[in-house]
Parts: C-alpha cells; sequence; structure tokens
C-alpha cells in the first residue's frame, strides 16, 4: 500500500514539473525564454509565442511616467498542495519590437 501511495506522489509530482513552462531557475528560465523569443521579434510574434507557452499576455504602457510600453506576460502552476509558482515576463517594446528582457519566478502560499 505504502508502494502504491508513493508512486502516487512521485508520478504526480513529475507531472506537474512537466506542466511547467520554464524552468523554475530565474536565470535559467530568462535562458529558455530568449532562446524562445529573441531580442528584437516583433511584438505580435513574441505576444504569440508567450501565449502558446500557456502566459496570459497584455500590452501596457501605464505603469510608469515614461509611458514605457512593455509586453507582459504571466502564468503560475500549482507547486505543492497550498503553494503556487509563479513566472513573470516583461518586455520593452521599442518600434514594435521587443527588447530587455526581466524574468521573474516566485512561490506564493501559506
Amino acid at each position: 500500500m505504502r508502494l502504491i501511495l508513493f508512486i502516487s506522489v512521485l508520478a504526480f509530482l513529475v507531472g506537474c514539473a512537466a506542466l511547467e513552462p520554464f524552468s523554475r531557475d530565474p536565470a535559467t528560465a530568462k535562458d529558455e525564454i530568449v532562446a524562445l523569443i529573441p531580442e528584437g521579434t516583433p511584438l505580435e510574434e513574441a505576444k504569440a509565442r508567450m501565449e502558446a507557452k500557456g502566459l496570459k499576455c497584455q500590452v501596457r504602457d501605464d505603469l510608469d511616467p515614461a509611458r514605457t510600453v512593455y509586453l507582459y506576460g504571466s502564468t503560475d502552476r500549482l507547486a505543492m498542495p497550498m503553494v503556487r509558482r509563479g513566472w513573470l515576463v516583461r518586455w520593452e517594446v521599442r518600434e514594435g519590437r521587443v527588447y530587455a528582457p526581466y524574468v521573474g519566478v516566485d512561490l506564493t502560499g501559506p
């Protein structure tokens, strides 16, 4: 019985990791994102690629006084019971292309 429980928990954990869009490590996740979306990629193409990885995306220009345009993408997944792992990707948009990616990975929960 314990073996069945152990195998079930292990399968659950492996399955959850397989559903994650990017690495849990921010530096590695940034490398994965830049490989998927090189700097200079057109905005709509970058947005489509992020959405294909499961991120919810939006273009914002109201977040700083300089009215810089950013493409934001975010998603989260269950990391363990009551704890979620989240990814935030922010690209600066200049002349319709994305540059200077920022990637954040965090955990939220009690």
